[in-house]
């Protein structure tokens, strides 16, 4: 009875002691971004936007934020990124931030409903990133993105955020 508890707790005992090559490669975020939020100061279907994506990476995150995901689960049309690659800032969220290009690099999938985002240089724990983004509005519709960040690090475990949500209207021609 005894030799088969110990040869119980023995395996037990050694991922406390010695954790598997596999969990200890793993980066993963201590306390993960929560902070996101997406802006487009035109609400109007079919007009140009200026989409905005911002996420504050909080002091106690314990990573860099490397990249993230947003896989769109509703609207009437596929969300119009632009052909452009994103302009990048830190700070603040403002409505008239200009950026610069070639600090991020985005890609569409095929089907267009998932955005994929690559920072050049990891984003640091207490900075805030704003990832602009020049497209056409499509018809008006509520818009929703799912979200999940992406850890600096080998093989990173990917954190889920929370889920955006963008409004546009109908063009209103009648005067």
């Amino acid at each position: 009875m005894k030799k088969i508890t110990l040869s119980f707790l023995l395996p037990i005992t050694a991922l406390f002691i010695c954790p598997s090559e596999a969990v200890a490669e793993r980066a993963f975020f201590r306390s993960p971004p929560t902070k996101i939020s997406i802006h487009n100061p035109e609400s109007t279907a079919h007009q140009r936007n200026r989409t905005t994506i911002s996420v504050l990476v909080p002091d106690n995150a314990g990573r860099s934020l490397q990249g993230m995901v947003l896989s769109q689960i509703r609207g009437i049309d596929v969300w119009d990124w632009g052909h452009q690659q994103p302009e990048l800032y830190i700070g603040n969220y403002g409505v008239h931030q200009r950026g610069r290009l070639g600090l991020a690099t985005a890609s569409v999938s095929e089907e267009g409903h998932d955005l994929t985002v690559h920072f050049e240089q990891a984003i640091e724990p207490g900075q805030q990133v704003n990832l602009v983004f020049r497209g056409i509005n499509p018809k008006a519709d509520i818009y929703l993105w799912s979200t999940l960040l992406v850890p600096a690090g080998k093989r990173p475990l990917l954190s889920s955020g929370k889920t955006l949500r963008l409004q546009l209207y109908r063009p209103d021609y009648l005067h």
